[in-house]
Order: C-alpha cells, then structure tokens, then sequence
C-alpha cells in the first residue's frame, strides 16, 4: 500500500521557518517554503565584504541572541546542523551624543561609571536613584491601575520622574526590548491590559476566557456558549454552590462564573488586578439583577480577608508563577471556613516535562504570559498537601480545549477588519492569531492537559464517590 507523503506549505524564510521545514522535511513531509524576500534567514543576516587587502570579512547585521536556558531547543538544532555559536556578553549600554553620558548597567561600578567623569554627574547620580523609585512606582501601578489608558508616558509625568531620567534610562531601554522607534516608547502603554472590546469579538456572549465543555465534538460556533455554561456548573457543583453559600472566585473573568454562583442563591466576593474586567463584570452583574448578590473588587488575592464554604478559581494558577504556588495554596487554605471546598479549573502538562521546561524562557512567557508556568497534576497535588490540602476529585478534558481554541480562533480571523478598527496593528493580530493555534496544537497533541479539581483540607472525608 502507497502512503502519501504529507504536502506542507511553510510561509516566510526566517529562522523559524526554516527550522519549522527542516524538522518537517525530516519527518517524511514534502515541503514547500515561500519567501518574499531574495534571501532566506530573516533578521539573521551575515554580508560578505571585501577587505582592502583581498580578504573577504563576514559581517552580521543581524544574530539571535541565545542560551541554554532561554533556548535549548535551539541549541539542540544548531548541535545537529553543526552550526558554530561563540560567546558573548549581553548587556544593555547606553550612549547618549549630545552630553556624552555612557554607562553599561549589568556591568557593576565599572559600567555605571565607564567614564569616571560620570561621578560628577549630578543629574546621572540623581537618575539612578530614581530606578528604585520607578520599580516601587510600577509595583503599586501595576496593583492599583490596570487601566489601559495611561500610557507611559503619562506614568511616568504622573510619578514625578525627571526628564533626564526619562531620556536617559526608560527611553532606551524600551526601545531595545519592544524594537520600537524612541519618538513612540512614550506612547505604549504602562499596563499590559487588553481592551474589553478586543474579546468580545472573539469570546462568546458569557465573555468567558477558559476551557468549555461540550456535549458533542467537532462543535458549531453557536454551542459554546451553552458549553461555557456547562464549564462553570460543574466547577460549582465541585464546589458544592448552592443556596447560602459564602463564595469567593479569584480571578473575575467578565463575571460570568459570578453570575451563575448568584442565580444558585449564593452570596460572592470576586477579585480580579484587571479594572476593565472588573468594570464590565460589575455593569453585567447590575444588568441581571444580582448587584446585591456580588460584590466584584479590584484585589491582589493574597489581600483577601474572611472564611468561605467555597473557594473557586478557573485557570489562574498558570499565571501566579512557581515561585509562587506556596503561598497561592497557603492562602486558599487560609480562606477556607472549616470542612469548606475548593473548586480549581487548571491547565496542566505532564511532571517530566514540567520540569525539564520550567526555567526555559519561550515565545508565550515573551508576548503573552510573562512570569507564568503551567503546572503539572502532581505538583498541584505537592503543594496544596504543603498546605494541608488533599485533591479529592481530578478530571481532564484537553480535547474540549483544543474546540474551543479553535472556535475562538476562527472568529478572531473572521472580525480582523473590526480588530483592525480598534486599533491593533497587523503585527499583533498575527501574534494573537498564533497564541490561538499554538495554544490548540498543545491540547490536540496532548502535550496541554485542562483540568477540574476539588481540594478540602486534608482531614476532611473525601465526599461520596471519591476521585474520578
């Protein structure tokens, strides 16, 4: 029998495209690589010129900046093509033309003061002390501010900071790390917060950014929002959500989960770091009739108070970081009235590759999730027993992850022009586009695994049934 070889077509030259054909290629596909440029390698770029005695230099006007921890994939391809790397130090230096200021501030006193006249810099001695303030200025923002209206810019006119320090530090260093204009830095905003509007375009009507769970697969863009529905009732019937319950949700959302919760008759506190979705969340709620069931805050959850009979929180572990994750389970232990339960919805991959991926730095902690790691099963269960945890019940559902990325996807694709209207650039909805397929890849390949769990304390009688 004649198999067919796979025939896959690879758009764009640059290093990952040329990485993405030849692992394909050595997979048995037939591919074809488009390129619109003369050239392949993308930003990779090494020019041949030659010297005034005949000798032909090699010059790079481009190079990828590398190590074992941030790309080790990487270095396993080059190890393989037999592709020579050399070391380098990576630093940021500064050079400013019009007063002569230079300083390279990963080097120590030898680089903050590379010309000892730096020392008698009033205005240079005064723009170092004020880096500690910006980086106290950016914690309270980023805890109290998650508008996306102010521009940093107008943070830092807002905080006082001066010129100097503005021209000389925040201007250069934004723009090397978003490769952006100096005229624009000023103009980004302070706060990574993406627009209400932007999801709504692709989210359906519960506005709600998880995992659903549908009834049937492949599903219709008209079942997810009865799938979504599903999604929450579960983790409320986990949760054992009912009539009088006192429940708290870290992580809002757009309020959905909130609503469902109140409609059972509960009373709920949720917290969110986000003042867009909190805003909408407390205009949607107030539309449904159920302002007197929820009260929805703009809180760190550490920063919560009281004891509840339910503690909820769908897909916010993966954000909180692994540094983290003790005090995350101490403090919804800490919140948990006596023989209370907590409802967790976690994206999950396996131990083994957990640890051998937590200290890489990828595309995703890049572009969207800084800080994060998706945990695996037995590291939830590790620490929350730390805690004084027990998980009593586990269920995986990552196919219904992979339909419903795909359902977002193609919408998000379908509305690009009202994308477009609202402002973001074609850069980024290719990178959004790509977060979507990526993120699917992940569950359709079972690489990413999306799960509800029920935590009690560890003393409590598992409930009837035990673990599914």
């Amino acid at each position: 029998m004649t198999v067919e070889r796979r025939r896959i077509a690879v758009v764009g030259g640059g290093v990952a495209g040329l990485t993405a054909a030849y692992v394909l290629q050595q997979g048995g596909c037939e591919v074809s690589l488009y390129e619109a440029e003369d050239r392949l390698g993308g930003h990779a770029h090494t020019h041949d010129r030659a010297s005034a005695d005949g000798r032909v230099l090699r010059i790079d006007t481009g190079f990828i900046v590398h190590n074992e921890r941030t790309y080790p994939l990487l270095l396993r391809l080059f190890r393989e093509l037999g592709v020579a790397t050399q070391d380098s130090e990576m630093s940021m230096s500064v050079r400013c033309e019009g007063c002569g200021l230079e300083y390279a501030g990963a080097r120590g006193p030898a680089g903050l003061f590379a010309r000892p006249s730096s020392a008698l810099r009033g205005r240079y001695l005064r723009m170092l002390t004020e880096i500690r303030a910006f980086h106290r200025a950016a914690r309270t923002t980023l805890a109290t501010d998650r508008g996306d209206t102010l521009t940093l810019g107008r943070f830092l006119t807002r905080c006082g900071f001066s010129r100097y320090f503005v021209t000389h530090f925040v201007t250069p260093l934004v723009s090397a790390v978003w490769s952006c204009a100096p005229t624009t830095a000023m103009q980004y905003p302070a706060v990574y917060d993406l627009s209400n509007d932007l999801f709504a375009l692709f989210l359906d009507p519960t506005m709600s950014y998880s995992s659903a769970v549908f009834r049937k697969r492949p599903a219709g863009w008209g079942d997810l929002a009865a799938a979504q529905h599903r999604k929450i009732d579960r983790l409320l019937d986990l949760a054992g959500v009912g009539d009088g319950t006192r429940l708290l949700e870290i992580g809002t959302g757009w309020g959905e989960l909130a609503l469902r919760a109140a409609a059972r008759g509960a009373s709920v506190v949720s917290v969110t770091l986000s003042q867009e979705q909190r805003d909408l969340a407390r205009a949607r709620i107030a539309q449904a009739g159920h302002a007197d069931r929820v009260s929805v805050e703009l809180c760190d959850y550490r920063q919560v108070t009281g004891r509840y009979d339910a503690v909820v929180s769908v897909e916010m572990i993966e954000a909180v970081g692994e540094d983290y994750w003790p005090v995350y389970f101490d403090t919804l232990e800490r919140l948990m009235r006596p023989g209370g339960r907590i409802a967790l919805q976690a994206i999950t991959m396996p131990h083994a590759r957990m640890l051998a991926t937590r200290t890489t730095y990828t595309w995703i902690h890049k572009y969207i999730f800084p800080g994060g790691l998706i945990p695996s099963a037995e590291a939830i269960a590790q620490h929350s027993a730390a805690a004084g945890l027990r998980v009593r019940e586990n269920d995986g559902y990552g196919g219904h992850y992979a339909e419903t990325l795909r359902l977002w996807r193609e919408r998000f694709t379908q509305r690009a022009a009202e994308v477009s209207a609202l402002g973001f650039d074609p850069v980024f909805r290719r990178m959004w586009e790509f977060y979507l397929a990526y993120s699917e890849a992940g569950f359709r390949a079972g690489y990413l695994d999306v799960r509800q769990l029920l935590l009690t304390r560890a003393a409590t009688p598992a409930p009837a049934g035990g673990p599914r």
